[in-house]
């Protein structure tokens, strides 16, 4: 009886795979047998990773962010209603779909837009740029977004912020460099004159079956040790939006800006030039203190 009943927990804890069966568990010897992973393409829009089957790619859409948190940060800090939007680099509909559902009138570019008009757009939004996950802002791709913005708008770029359960799926996996990289990346948008809000969020599954069938099938070995680590049908994610308007991108660099949880890195740039500032302006005397009060 104890046999069965073990055996009948294994059961429920293995992986249920989806259609395109990229791992399977053996009845005879509880082994698992994985293939290789479904290729993951760099340029997305719409989602952290893009994949070429589509059964992978439906259900992802599906678990990330279900409480809305990335659409409503983008349609505050875009105030998006009733203005013209441009999403660059879009692969999908879902971004798309939420901010006309804000009240935004939508354009999409598989690319960086050049084949719109320039300023056409009162916000340009880019959301996992085809450079991947640690990419610093370029300045073509800055050069380009700023292209179509009319003047008075604004520019919105989201990226994994890492130090979550999603960090793990990634090849680059969890390590003190890519640390190091992404909060560098914060630093260097924040010279940009970027403000960056954080957004914690989730992906979100109906069981851990669920949860451990789609990972080993969507990313394979990485996928499954996620999977069998998981205690509650959910993996943390976040997602940092870089926003800047025109006044923020006229500023000397650092000049206005608020990081909200924007990690080390970039908190440390902005108190260094801070400091800097502070060291080079000169020190008022008491005379000129006097002179100021007088008349």
């Amino acid at each position: 009886m104890a046999a069965r009943a073990r055996s009948d927990v294994r059961a429920r804890l293995r992986p249920r795979a989806l259609d395109c069966g990229r791992a399977r568990w053996t009845a005879a010897t509880d082994e698992r047998v994985a293939a290789d992973p479904p290729p993951i393409l760099r340029r997305v829009a719409d989602l952290p990773f893009s994949f070429t089957n589509a059964a992978i790619a439906s259900q992802l859409s599906r678990i990330v962010d279900v409480d809305g948190k990335i659409p409503r940060a983008l349609a505050e800090l875009g105030a998006v209603a009733g203005r013209d939007v441009v999403v660059v680099h879009a692969d999908g509909d879902i971004r798309a779909a939420q901010l006309r559902a804000a009240g935004a009138r939508v354009t999409t570019s598989p690319a960086d837009g050049r084949e719109l008009v320039p300023e056409c757009a009162d916000v340009v939004v880019r959301c996992w740029g085809e450079s991947g996950a640690v990419a610093a802002p370029d300045a073509g791709g800055l050069a380009a977004a700023a292209r179509l913005l009319r003047p008075g708008g604004r520019l919105l770029i989201v990226a994994d912020y890492g130090r979550d359960d999603v960090a793990r799926l990634r090849p680059e996996g969890e390590t003190p460099e890519i640390y190091r990289a992404l909060r560098a990346r914060d630093a260097a948008f924040v010279e940009q004159g970027f403000k960056l809000r954080v957004i914690h969020g989730w992906w979100t599954f109906e069981s851990l079956d669920e949860a451990r069938g789609f990972l080993a099938d969507a990313f394979g070995e990485r996928g499954i040790a996620v999977g069998a680590a998981m205690r509650r049908p959910r993996l943390s994610h976040k997602v940092v939006v870089y926003h800047r308007g025109p006044a923020e991108a006229d500023e000397p660099s650092g000049a206005g800006v608020q990081v909200g949880v924007a990690g080390r890195g970039a908190r440390a740039a902005a108190a260094s030039r801070a400091a800097a500032a502070s060291r080079a302006a000169p020190r008022s005397t008491p005379a000129s203190r006097g002179t100021v009060g007088a008349g």
